[in-house]
């Protein structure tokens, strides 16, 4: 599997190559909840909106992103995970409150990583992220919040049990910035995540043959057990 060489900065802050210690991002996953990847997307060819963007054009944004998400789903199971959700929003400052998967308890209560949701935030180096999150958060809200930071281009990848907030602007800008989620979710967990056709599609034509839908759901399969 083609690992890249991209840093990964934990939430005790610690910074691992991804590339050299897969391992050890895989385990502050399970235990924090979250990481964030370091310069490992790029929005910066789309530019702030004053109303919601469309989904026309944004999937090839995040195209590159693709292997990174790769190494850590499919060195973390022996599974196939479903592409639940692909979603452009537009974000300002001004955010609060958390919220987490609307199946995070069951989630939560189960080992390993069985869905992850991968923020990719817009704006170039520049432009500043944060976001807060509740590190106890598995077994139900701790109320003891920890921040975050990040910059644009950078990934924020949580477990979907983990209470987190929308992730806010620290720097001014003339606009709102747009950030892209995607989540994936281990296929056969549960009945959720159909995607319309249309959305699939365009999908597949990014993703390539590792992709399959059907039966309303888009799987991305595991190279290796098919090569």
């Amino acid at each position: 599997m083609d690992i890249p060489e991209i840093q990964v900065i934990t939430l005790d802050k610690e910074l691992i190559p991804l590339k050299l210690r897969l391992k050890d991002v895989l385990l502050a996953l399970e235990k924090d909840g979250c990481v964030v990847l370091k310069e490992a997307t790029d929005l910066t060819a789309i530019k702030s909106y004053t109303e919601q963007p469309p989904l026309e054009g944004l999937l090839s944004s995040v195209e590159k992103d693709i292997v990174t998400v790769e190494a850590i789903l499919f060195s973390a199971e022996r599974c196939d995970f479903r592409i639940t959700n692909y979603r452009p929003y537009l974000v300002g400052q001004g955010f609060k409150g958390m919220g987490r998967d609307r199946e995070g308890e069951l989630i939560g209560s189960t080992s390993g990583l069985v869905g992850v949701s991968c923020i990719h935030l817009g704006g170039d180096s520049e432009v500043l992220w944060s976001i807060d999150v509740d590190g106890g958060s598995r077994r139900g809200a701790t109320g003891q919040s920890v921040e975050v930071k990040a910059n644009g281009g950078d990934i924020f990848v949580c477990m979907a049990w983990l209470l987190y907030s929308v992730p806010r602007l620290e720097t001014e800008l003339p606009g709102k910035a747009i950030m892209i989620v995607v989540s994936y979710l281990q296929d056969q967990f549960s009945d959720r995540g159909k995607i319309i056709p249309a959305l699939a599609e365009k999908i597949v034509n990014l993703a390539g043959e590792h992709c399959h839908y059907k039966d309303q759901y888009l799987v991305w399969r595991r190279k290796r057990e098919r090569e």
